[in-house]
């Protein structure tokens, strides 16, 4: 569904959002975003149209398909691509900062997030997590025989045996569990707001790594 200017000055009127804040969340440029609303760009980016779209659907509100917004109510999301996958690591990290508490994924593949985020990208996404490190619980679960621990820094990995282990990657995180599902060429990510089910897979998780999972003994892995 294509994204009207009349619609994304309502999201962002609706959400009581200045240009440099959702410039801020976004890292699209506030020229950008306002000549969009207003209109001014003949032939608009579609990747900076799901950016944007990404993000007002993550603050709650939905587009409908006659040129219109509403809150929306519903507790699931399907985000894809680069940017879906962007939009659920700012969520990560606005969820973290915000309230703090556990953080779980399941499945990691190090090498997937690094395809699809960017190293760039998901270097500058480390160095915000390690800043409110003092407030968040964050544990990964990755292959066993898997080193690449990227985000070493900000988490503690342990590798699961490779009989459990396969391509589709849960993160459990707030009050939300996503599911993210790689492909040769594409990422597809469903979001599930659920405290009930993410209190249910950080239980079930924290069994799993207390009973289960190994501890890397390699050169230069820390706890």
């Amino acid at each position: 569904m294509d994204i009207s200017p009349n619609q994304l000055r309502s999201a962002r009127a609706h959400l009581n959002l200045g240009l440099k804040d959702v410039s801020a969340e976004t890292g699209i440029g506030t020229g950008t975003i306002s000549d969009l609303e207003q209109d001014k760009t003949a032939n608009p980016r579609t990747g900076t149209l799901d950016a944007l779209k990404s993000f007002y659907e993550l603050q709650g509100v939905e587009f409908t398909s006659d040129g219109g917004i509403r809150p929306d109510v519903a507790r699931f999301k399907h985000l894809k691509g680069v940017d879906g996958f962007r939009a659920l690591m700012d969520d990560v990290y606005e969820q973290a900062k915000d309230n703090g508490g556990k953080i779980r994924l399941w499945n990691a593949r190090p090498a997937y997030f690094i395809k699809w985020l960017g190293q760039d990208w998901y270097g500058e996404h480390t160095k915000r997590m390690q800043s409110i490190l003092h407030n968040i619980s964050f544990n990964v679960t990755c292959e066993e025989g898997d080193t690449n621990f990227i985000g070493g820094k900000h988490s503690e990995y342990r590798w699961v045996p490779k009989k459990i282990f396969n391509d589709q990657a849960i993160y459990c995180y707030g009050d939300r569990i996503a599911f993210l599902n790689f492909g040769n060429d594409k990422v597809d990510i469903f979001i599930l707001h659920s405290k009930e089910f993410n209190d249910s897979f950080c239980l079930l998780f924290d069994f799993v790594w207390d009973e289960i999972t190994i501890i890397p003994d390699v050169e230069g892995y820390k706890p």
